[in-house]
């Protein structure tokens, strides 16, 4: 054990080539430090990796805590809370399986590059580190260039260019992947081969590869029309910064947090009727016209709905006030009804109207009289472009 490293290396080991680089810089600066620095950690990496391999001996750390001293830090209560913020959250589900997707492309790529290095090389039993060597870089080059179907004429053109990029990118890791093996096993060969490999990568890739690539996919986009966004696109774009800027969530569907319905009218306040229309007035919300949003924006916080509550709708007239009845009721509108729903719409489901009735009160039955409910009434799913009473307790939707 040495206890002055910088004197034990400039003594014994100045001939060395990275004491040397280290000696070169004048003393007690930080360009000198910052070398020996380097070399003091590389060899207690060595040293640790040694100890965890064999499981005897001590691994020197970075810091380590004083014995047989006591200081203010020894005596403090700390909240079990902090302790719990460091335990590893419990993995999604969602994320995992589109990185072991994103992680079997990658793997696939490398092997269709291998392939080819394979051919190219005439050996069959050569491995993808067996060319992290920059003595084989443009044989790799070459084979990327295979795979990803470069144009043989000499232009930039690129059959797959995103296979180009990807390659690239996989490249370098495996490089990294091999260093790192190097200075596990302290083989120096491994370690100036991979770093040297990833220096080429650095630079000359992006010249013989991505730069052509890039070019590629750029041109492809030259012809592509561009899509506008459309007017229902502009008033969800308007309703999420309102919801932003106002610290509030914008959801596309109606769940049970949902306090407002904002809707694009053809009138004043007369909206066309929508299932999200019926699902909003069931549950009591507030429905109201663009013109809302546009009035929170210019008083910046949320303005008052009455004034923009839609009045009505373009089937059963403007001026009915379904939805003001209906947010004000006390008891569900439905309660005293039972109903009974048949036929087919084939923009609304059996199961959708009998959620909206159910949400105000209604008993669905099979058979309008069925129940002992004092009003019976059945539904009739239709074509038919608007509701229409066709009998006294039958309506078609």
């Amino acid at each position: 054990m040495k206890c002055k490293m910088a004197r034990h290396l400039k003594s014994i080991h100045a001939e060395e080539r990275e004491v040397a680089q280290a000696l070169s810089w004048k003393t007690n600066s930080k360009d000198r430090s910052a070398p020996w620095e380097l070399i003091r950690k590389k060899g207690d990496f060595y040293h640790n990796t040694k100890v965890l391999q064999t499981g005897s001996g001590n691994l020197i750390v970075v810091r380590r805590s004083s014995k047989g001293n006591d200081t203010e830090a020894d005596y403090g209560y700390v909240e079990t809370g902090t302790r719990n913020n460091g335990r590893e959250p419990k993995p999604d589900r969602a994320k995992t399986q589109q990185q072991t997707n994103h992680i079997s492309q990658r793997m696939r790529q490398l092997a269709r590059l291998v392939l080819q290095l394979r051919q190219d090389t005439g050996n069959e039993d050569s491995q993808l580190r067996d060319y992290i060597n920059p003595e084989r870089f443009d044989v790799v080059v070459g084979a990327v260039k295979e795979v990803s179907k470069f144009d043989q004429a000499g232009t930039t053109k690129v059959g797959v260019p995103s296979m180009a990029l990807k390659l690239g990118h996989s490249l370098k890791k495996c490089a990294a992947i091999v260093r790192g093996i190097g200075l596990r096993s302290k083989c120096a060969t491994t370690i100036e081969n991979a770093g040297y490999f990833l220096e080429l990568m650095k630079g000359t890739s992006s010249e013989e590869i991505s730069t052509h690539a890039l070019t590629t996919l750029g041109e492809g986009k030259f012809n592509q029309p561009e899509i506008l966004p459309v007017t229902e696109d502009l008033l969800k774009s308007a309703v999420k910064r309102l919801a932003e800027v106002t610290g509030n969530l914008y959801t596309e569907n109606i769940d049970t947090s949902t306090t407002h319905l904002v809707m694009k009218t053809v009138k004043d306040r007369v909206p066309d009727r929508t299932l999200k229309f019926f699902e909003a007035v069931a549950n009591k919300l507030w429905v109201v016209a663009f013109a809302w949003v546009e009035a929170s924006f210019k008083r910046g916080s949320l303005a008052e709905e009455e004034p923009f509550e839609v009045r009505g709708d373009t089937t059963l007239g403007p001026s009915h006030y379904g939805p003001k009845h209906a947010r004000e009721a006390v008891e569900p509108l439905l309660q005293d009804y039972s109903i009974s729903i048949i036929g087919h719409n084939p923009n609304i489901s059996k199961e959708q109207v009998a959620s909206l009735a159910k949400t105000e009160g209604a008993e669905i039955v099979k058979m309008p009289m069925e129940s002992n409910r004092r009003k019976s009434v059945a539904v009739l799913l239709t074509d038919s472009t608007a509701p229409e009473k066709i009998d006294g307790n039958i309506f078609c939707w």
